[in-house]
C-alpha cells in the first residue's frame, strides 16, 4: 500500500509484492527560478527472515528515482535460518529551479517463499532545502519548512501536565 500525502509505502510477505508511488513535485517559497540543490530521501525499515535452513527464501528491496535515471537502490536477502534487517536511507541529489516540476518515484518490494517472511516500510522526505522552502506534489504531499521549538525547563513541562 502507499499514501502519497503522507509519503509512505509498505509491502510485506505472503508471496510478496511490489509497491510504487510516483508523483510530480515542486518547491515553493523561494522566488520562482531560484536555483536549488537539495536531497530526496527514502527512509527504509524492513526485515527478511528465512525459517527453513535448506529451502525457501525472503528478501526486501527499495528504490528512489528522480526523473528517468537519477536513482538509488538497495536489496536485502535473508541468510539461511536467520533474519537480516534493513535500516537505511536512499538519497538522490536534485538540481532544480524553484517552481520547476520534477518527477519522483519511490518503490518498495517484499518477496518470499517456503518459510520466508518479510516486510518493508518506506517514508519519502526532502533535506537540504533553503529556509522557508516547502515541497508539494500534485497528489497532496506537503513537507513544510522546519518549525522552531522554544526551549523549556523540566519544571515548566511538569506544570503543564498537572
Amino acid at each position: 500500500s502507499y499514501d502519497i500525502p503522507a509519503g509512505t509505502l509498505r509491502a510485506f510477505g505472503g508471496g510478496g509484492g511490489d509497491v510504487t508511488m510516483s508523483d510530480s513535485f515542486h518547491v515553493v517559497g523561494p522566488a520562482d527560478g531560484t536555483p536549488l540543490e537539495f536531497t530526496a530521501q527514502l527512509v527504509l525499515l524492513g526485515s527478511a527472515t528465512r525459517t527453513l535452513c535448506q529451502f525457501g527464501g525472503a528478501g526486501v528491496n527499495g528504490r528512489l528515482l528522480e526523473g528517468s535515471s537519477n536513482a538509488a537502490d538497495t536489496i536485502v536477502t535473508a541468510p539461511p535460518c536467520g533474519t537480516r534487517n534493513l535500516n537505511t536511507t536512499l538519497e538522490v541529489q536534485v538540481h532544480r529551479l524553484s517552481g520547476e516540476r520534477f518527477q519522483i518515484s519511490a518503490s518498495v518490494g517484499a518477496g518470499g517463499y517456503e518459510g520466508g517472511s518479510e516486510y518493508i516500510n518506506g517514508t519519502l522526505r526532502f533535506a537540504g532545502l533553503p529556509e522557508g522552502a516547502s515541497v508539494v506534489s500534485c497528489n497532496g504531499f506537503y513537507q513544510g519548512p522546519p518549525v522552531p521549538v522554544a526551549r523549556g525547563s523540566w519544571g515548566e513541562l511538569k506544570t503543564r501536565y498537572r
